[in-house]
C-alpha cells in the first residue's frame, strides 16, 4: 500500500471518530498503521498508534491510567526522533486531562508544540493548542494563556489553510471566551459554525448547535437558545447518534429549568416536539413543559415512572440520565443520593465522562445539602478553585480573579463559610485596603458602581463579612447566615440568608421564620449596602424554609 492509501486510511479513522463510530476509527486505524509500518514511516505510524488508542478510550477497552502507561513504552520505543515524539506528547497531553494532571498535560503539550513548531507542522501545532494547552489553561484558572493559545490556534489553523483545524481553534475560542465571561463568545462559535457547515462536517456542527444554546441560554438569549438547542436535536435524529442527542436534550431540558418563563412560553412547542419524539425525549420534554408551568413534582413523577421502564427494558445509558433528572427534582434527599450514585455508577462503567460530570454536580448539591461537604465528588476540585480563587486575590490579578470566582461560584455548594472566610482573610492580611480596592475594581464591591437598569449589584457574602472583621465587626458562625446580598438603585437592598442547620433541627426554632441571626444578617445587609440615609425596602428570601419577607416601609439609614 502507498503512503497515499495510508492517508485515505487515517482520514476515514477521523471521520469515524466524528460519528462517535469508535470501532470504526480503530479498524481503519490499525489498517493505516499496518501500512506506515510496511512503509518504515515512524510519525506516520505514531499518528495511526495515537487514533488507536483514543479508540480503544473510547470503547472502554482501556483505562486513562493504562493509556498513560501505553503511551509512555511507545515513547521509549520510538526514541527521540521529533516527529513521532510530538505526536505521542500530544497523545499523552490529553490521557493527563483524562487523569485530572493538568500541571503534566500542560508540559506535554508545551513540549509538543514546540516540536511540531520546529517541524512546520502547522496544523498539528494548531490542533495542540486548542485539544490541549487551552484546556489545560483554563483548568489552571489561567484565562489570558487560554485565550493567547486559542488565538494562535485559530491563526496556524488559517496559516496551514487547514479549514478543519480552523473551525476547531473557533470553537476552542468561543469556549475560552465564554468561559472568560466575553460578550464575543457566541461570535467565535457562529465563526466555527460557518465552517463546519462548508466542510459538511454534520456531527460536529451538532455538538457546536448544543454549546451554541447552552451558551445563548447563560446570556439569557432565551429565544436562540431555544432555537439552537431545538435546531441541534433535530440534526442528532437526523444523524442517528445518541451521543450527540443526549446532549442536545440536555440543553433543551436545561434551557427549561433555568428559564421558566421561557419555557412556559414554549410549552406548546415542547408538546408538540414530546410528540413526534422517542419515549425518552418526549419524556423530558414534557418534564421541561411542567417545569416551565411550575410543577416540578409533576415532572418528578414523569421521570420517577421512565426510570422504572428504563431499568426494566435495561437500557442503561438513559436510565443514568433519567435518574440524574430525578435525583436534582426530589425534595428527598435520601431519594436523591441513591438516584445520583446508581447514574455515577452507570456514566462510570460506560465511560460518559459528561454524563459522569452531571452526576457529580448533583451528587455534590445532595452533599452540601446533608452537610457532608467532605462526601461530595467535586470536593478536591473546589479546594483547589478555592486556593487559585485566594492566589489571584493576593496577586491582584483581575483576569485570574474572575476566572477563579466563577469557578468558585460553580462549587459554592461544597465549601464550608469558614473556609472562604479563611482564604479571604489569608488574601487581606497582608494590605487589606489595597485588597478591598482591588475587590472593588474587579467588580465584588458594588458599592461604588451604578447598577445596570432593572439589575441589583451583588456583594459576595465572603468579601462583606470580612470587610465587617476588618472594621472591628466580627461575626460567629451562627450570625453569618448571609449567603450574598444586591442593592438596587440607592435604597433598595436583598439578602438571601440561610438559616444555621442546628437551628432547623431545633424545635424551638421550627416555627420562626424570622430570628435574631436573620433579623441581624438584615440589618447588616442594609447597613453595607446602601450608601447614604435612605428609607430601604429590604427582601430577605430564607433558602431552607422558602418563605420571603419583605420589610417595608422600616426606616433603615446609616450615617454618611
Amino acid at each position: 500500500m502507498s503512503a497515499q492509501d495510508a492517508l485515505r486510511l487515517l482520514l476515514e479513522s477521523d471521520a469515524c471518530r466524528d460519528q462517535r463510530d469508535m470501532k470504526g476509527c480503530q479498524i481503519s486505524a490499525e489498517n493505516a498503521l499496518s501500512c506506515y509500518r510496511g512503509l518504515l514511516d515512524a510519525k506516520g505510524e505514531a499518528g495511526a498508534w495515537r487514533r488507536i488508542l483514543a479508540a480503544r478510550l473510547g470503547q472502554n477497552q482501556v483505562t486513562p491510567a493504562a493509556a498513560r502507561e501505553l503511551v509512555m513504552k511507545e515513547l521509549q520505543r520510538m526514541g527521540d526522533s521529533p516527529g513521532p515524539k510530538a505526536i505521542l506528547l500530544l497523545s499523552l497531553g490529553e490521557v493527563d486531562l483524562l487523569l485530572g494532571q493538568v500541571d503534566k498535560a500542560l508540559a506535554a503539550g508545551l513540549e509538543a508544540r514546540s516540536l511540531f513548531a520546529a517541524l512546520n507542522d502547522l496544523e498539528m501545532e494548531a490542533y495542540t493548542c486548542h485539544a490541549v494547552l487551552v484546556h489545560a489553561y483554563l483548568k489552571l484558572a489561567r484565562p489570558k494563556d487560554a485565550m493567547e493559545s486559542a488565538q494562535q490556534a485559530v491563526s496556524l489553523a488559517q496559516q496551514a489553510q487547514c479549514k478543519t483545524e480552523e473551525a476547531k481553534s473557533w470553537q476552542a475560542l468561543g469556549a475560552t471566551r465564554l468561559a472568560m465571561g466575553s460578550d464575543d463568545a457566541i461570535a467565535a462559535m457562529e465563526r466555527a459554525l460557518v465552517l463546519y457547515k462548508e466542510l459538511g462536517r454534520k456531527h460536529s456542527e451538532a455538538g457546536l448547535l448544543t454549546m451554541l444554546a447552552d451558551s445563548e441560554c447563560h446570556a439569557g438569549k432565551g429565544d436562540a437558545a431555544l432555537a439552537r438547542g431545538l435546531e441541534a436535536l433535530e440534526l442528532a435524529r437526523e444523524l442517528q447518534v445518541s451521543g450527540y442527542e443526549t446532549p442536545a436534550l440536555d440543553v433543551v431540558f436545561r434551557i427549561a429549568c433555568a428559564m421558566p418563563q421561557e419555557a412556559q412560553k414554549r410549552a406548546q412547542d415542547f408538546l408538540r416536539l414530546a410528540q413526534t419524539s422517542s419515549e425518552v425525549t418526549g419524556t423530558a420534554l414534557m418534564m421541561g413543559v411542567h417545569l416551565g408551568l411550575q410543577n416540578p413534582n409533576a415532572a418528578f413523577q414523569l421521570g420517577q415512572t421512565l426510570a422504572k421502564k428504563l431499568d426494566e427494558r435495561g437500557d442503561k445509558d438513559n436510565l443514568a440520565r433519567m435518574l440524574t433528572y430525578v435525583a436534582a427534582l426530589t425534595s428527598d434527599l435520601e431519594e436523591a443520593l441513591a438516584a445520583a450514585q446508581r447514574s455515577l455508577s452507570i456514566f462510570q462503567t460506560s465511560g460518559d465522562l459528561s454524563g459522569q460530570g452531571m452526576a457529580k454536580k448533583v451528587l455534590d448539591g445532595v452533599y452540601g445539602q446533608r452537610q457532608q461537604c467532605s462526601r461530595a465528588p467535586n470536593r478536591k476540585l473546589a479546594k483547589q478553585a478555592l486556593a487559585r480563587f485566594g492566589a489571584a486575590l493576593k496577586d491582584q490579578d483581575i483576569a485570574a480573579f474572575q476566572s477563579a470566582m466563577k469557578c468558585v461560584d460553580g462549587y459554592m455548594k461544597i465549601l464550608l463559610p469558614e473556609e472562604i472566610q479563611a482564604t479571604v482573610d489569608v488574601a487581606m492580611a497582608e494590605n487589606p485596603e489595597a485588597i478591598k480596592e482591588f475587590m472593588r475594581k474587579a467588580g465584588c464591591d458594588g458599592k461604588n458602581t451604578a447598577p445596570a437598569e432593572n439589575q441589583g449589584v451583588q456583594e459576595d457574602a465572603a468579601v462583606a463579612y470580612a470587610s465587617a472583621r476588618s472594621s472591628g465587626m466580627n461575626h460567629g458562625p451562627r450570625f453569618r447566615t448571609m449567603c450574598s446580598s444586591y442593592r438596587k438603585g440607592d435604597d433598595q437592598a436583598m439578602a438571601i440568608l440561610q438559616r444555621d442547620q442546628e437551628e432547623l433541627l431545633d424545635d424551638a426554632w421550627k416555627d420562626c421564620e424570622i430570628n435574631d441571626s436573620l433579623l441581624e444578617a438584615a440589618v447588616f445587609t442594609a447597613l453595607n449596602q446602601l450608601p447614604s440615609k435612605k428609607a430601604s425596602q429590604l427582601l430577605v428570601d430564607v433558602a431552607e424554609s422558602g418563605a420571603t419577607a419583605l420589610f417595608h416601609p422600616t426606616e433603615m439609614a446609616r450615617d454618611s
